[in-house]
């Protein structure tokens, strides 16, 4: 980061409501400059004993972010239909914003499901699912990706002294 900062990430059990439950706590804290805030954690999601072309998953999202060809987001989005879809053949890699509330992103196949739910501070999201793969990526985001460059007032900031808090809960069944 250019700027000073203190990472400091916890994970720590939450036994109400499932005992499968963690929650993940970046805080960022700052001395003396204003700092952007752009945090990411990925969560790789497979099932053991679901093939890809019976895997399902459930996106809270209402907006796609368009990429150019170099895949940096242009800026501009487009309408994405929330909801459950089969993963089958399609390629993920892709942005969102717009969650839809509760922000929870679900994986499911065979007798499994695997869930990611957002408790505060990510307003994006990203989905990765390689062709061929057996797996997906779901990664809670504080800012768009580019953020840091682009700037603007997507990209959260935090005050000199200040902090920023994020969690998300994943639950597997």
């Amino acid at each position: 980061m250019p700027a000073p900062h203190c990472e400091d990430a916890s994970c720590r059990p939450i036994q109400e409501p499932q005992p499968a439950l963690a929650e993940l706590i970046d805080p960022a804290k700052v001395a003396a400059l204003i700092t952007p805030v752009s945090v990411t954690d990925g969560s790789r999601e497979q099932r053991d004993g679901a093939h890809r072309p019976n895997m399902r998953l459930s996106l809270p999202v209402g907006r796609r972010i368009l990429l150019d060809e170099s895949m940096i987001p242009t800026g501009e989005t487009e309408a994405c239909e929330p909801g459950l879809r089969q993963l089958g053949d399609s390629a993920w890699d892709d942005g969102f914003s717009d969650l839809r509330e509760p922000i929870r992103f679900l994986l499911s196949g065979g007798d499994s499901e695997t869930s990611l739910t957002f408790l505060h501070g990510y307003r994006f999201a990203q989905v990765f699912a390689p062709p061929g793969s057996d797996f997906v990526c779901f990664e809670p985001m504080t800012a768009p990706t580019n953020a840091l460059v682009a700037g603007g007032p997507e990209l959260p900031v935090v005050e000199p002294g200040g902090r920023h808090d994020a969690a998300f809960a994943i639950a597997a069944r």
